[in-house]
């Protein structure tokens, strides 16, 4: 391999890192480049006991019943095994140097596993290991071709520094992703609406509530990209002076936003300064430097009948009855509207108080409220408030 294809190939391998359908392309050329059959790029997780990653060219031989006896038996005795448990990382193990012939012709692996499908010689490496992964490269050569030469050893030692960066990489970018997505589920979970802006006022992002309120379009919209409060021209100069006030002193400043047209209700809103861990967002040019929290005050999100069952084993009748009573029913309005008589509903409350650990209404609503409110993404399309 000249140096110009190597360098192009160290580039696809850091392309992988963070698009990991290109690992095939990657071992397809190191397959061609190393001259061999077959290639396997292998990460275990040793602490769930399953692979993280699992990336096969051209070994097509290699069914899902050789993958079973391999698993079930083979891979227990396989030689190969042995040497790589010892060998140190980075360190690339060709099999000829370890077994030769006599030893295959009378070892179970080779002579029942491996030449049966056609294959004698390999060279592998382990890429990157720590106290809970182990990623691992082998190329597997067809018995006529014979050994994988210096010059391919060689290239897969070069090579393998650059391998354990990307794999590095792409655990860290994965890491990453999964916060990204965890952080903004919690984000959706919540009542409020929650903007990401820049101190100009532009709307960067913002969460599932947010951007409910913007398809709203009537306690809060955007015009030219930045956040309008409602219709009132007072309260949109004071969010874009407040703002930049608030970026350059780190200051919080409140605002009560008019009741909207078609219900009434009013909504509270509160820039606080984004704190330092978001200003490397600026390197993709989103420079976030304000949240803007929107909060309904008159009317507020009340867990779900699901979620009450689930944390405190209520029927979906007793469940119905807490939520009304945490949204400011009485018990005798519930009662009239489920067409209960009372001592039904006092029985079905004297339940939830037992299976809440309460005895008390106020108390039974404090729980209730504490909850955060979370629905399947389907009820939320249909009902966002």
């Amino acid at each position: 391999m000249d140096a110009e294809d190597f360098d192009r190939l160290v580039g696809q391998i850091y392309d992988a890192a963070l698009m990991p359908d290109l690992w095939r392309s990657v071992l397809a050329v190191l397959k061609r480049s190393i001259v061999a059959d077959g290639v396997h790029l292998l990460g275990w997780d040793s602490t769930r006991g399953g692979d993280i990653l699992a990336v096969t060219v051209g070994d097509e031989r290699l069914s899902s019943d050789a993958v079973h006896h391999y698993n079930a038996y083979y891979g227990a005795i396989d030689p190969r095994r042995q040497i790589a448990a010892t060998s140190a990382e980075g360190e690339v193990i060709a099999c000829h140097r370890h077994f030769n012939q006599r030893f295959v012709e009378k070892n179970e692996f080779f002579q029942d596993f491996l030449l049966p499908l056609g294959f004698r010689y390999s060279v592998g490496v382990s890429v990157l290991r720590s106290a809970t992964t182990d990623y691992q490269i082998a190329l597997q050569r067809e018995i006529q071709r014979g050994p994988f030469e210096e010059n391919n050893v060689a290239l897969l030692s070069r090579l393998t520094p650059h391998l354990a960066r990307s794999l590095r990489l792409m655990e860290q970018s994965h890491r990453l992703a999964q916060m990204e997505a965890q952080a903004a589920n919690g984000l959706d979970a919540i009542s409020l609406a929650i903007f990401a802006l820049d101190i100009t006022g532009r709307v960067l992002d913002c969460n599932q509530q947010g951007d409910a309120l913007l398809r709203l379009g009537e306690v809060i919209s955007l015009r030219n990209g930045r956040l309008v409060p409602g219709n009132n021209r007072e309260n949109a100069t004071w969010l874009a002076e407040a703002v930049r006030e608030v970026a350059q002193t780190g200051r919080p400043a409140n605002r009560l936003l008019p009741c909207s047209a078609n219900n009434g209700n009013r909504h509270s809103l509160t820039l606080l300064a984004a704190n330092n861990s978001m200003k490397p967002l600026s390197l993709t040019g989103m420079n976030v430097r304000v949240l803007c929290l929107i909060a309904p005050l008159d009317k507020r999100r009340i867990a779900t009948v699901k979620q009450l069952m689930e944390l405190f084993g209520l029927t979906p009748a007793e469940a119905r009855l807490a939520r009304a009573l945490a949204g400011s029913e009485t018990l005798e309005d519930y009662a009239r509207e489920a067409g209960l008589r009372m001592p039904t509903a006092k029985s079905q409350l004297r339940s939830i108080f037992i299976k809440m650990s309460c005895d008390r209404q106020a108390e039974l609503v404090r729980i209730v409220l504490a909850v955060p409110a979370v629905r399947d993404p389907i009820e939320f399309v249909r009902n966002p408030a």
